[in-house]
């Protein structure tokens, strides 16, 4: 036998239940809270939680000159695009994808015959 269990919300507090329901279904708890588009600057904590790195980790990289930054007086800012292009430098290729870049056949598959 379910016990059911029922609720009454105000609108604030449906809206509120609503809106951490829909970031924990597409994993945006992750991501800064303020409301920002793709082309404003992030802080280096939002730059942190973006990266999905600690904050010390952030400082390192830039003191290194590792990671794309920007820096007015003693305050770091960052652009999401850039953070976004230094990901993928790192990007390596699968076999498949150096197979068909040279046109090579893989081995081991089935090719038919």
């Amino acid at each position: 036998m379910t016990q059911q269990i029922f609720t009454v919300f105000n609108e604030n507090e449906l809206r509120q239940l609503i809106i951490s329901c829909m970031k924990e279904v597409v994993g945006q708890d992750k991501m800064p809270t303020t409301d920002r588009t793709q082309n404003s600057l992030l802080t280096i904590g939002e730059a942190a939680v973006y990266l999905n790195l600690a904050k010390q980790t952030v400082y390192g990289y830039t003191s290194q000159r590792v990671v794309p930054f920007i820096k007015k007086g003693k305050k770091l800012y960052f652009e999401p695009a850039a953070l976004d292009n230094w990901l993928l430098e790192g990007k390596k290729q699968t076999q498949a994808e150096i197979a068909a870049s040279v046109g090579v056949k893989q081995k081991g598959g089935k090719n038919g015959k």
